[in-house]
């Protein structure tokens, strides 16, 4: 099954205002917003964007610390990310 992440982002970063991710699987999504937020983009720029993973009626919320965490230390797993950067259920 393929997973899509739609991410929206200022117009200033993308004029058509959303920033789209897919992969295989959940974890792949959001290692590639996170490559994508940290080494394409200042990632504190986009504290605060919120994003949606197709299937998941639920809203995220782009948070830098979380994303950190779990991609560039292990400290964190990707269910905790998810838990940590909820905006709305």
């Amino acid at each position: 099954m393929k997973h899509t992440l739609a991410l929206i982002v200022p117009e200033d970063i993308n004029p058509n205002k959303k920033v789209w991710f897919h992969g295989p699987t959940v974890e792949d999504v959001l290692q590639q917003l996170h490559e994508w937020a940290f080494f394409e983009n200042d990632a504190a720029e986009l504290d605060s964007c919120t994003f949606q993973l197709d299937g998941d009626h639920r809203l995220y919320e782009f948070k830098e610390v979380p994303f950190h965490y779990c991609f560039d230390h292990g400290r964190i797993s990707v269910d905790e990310l998810l838990e940590e950067v909820c905006y709305e259920e």
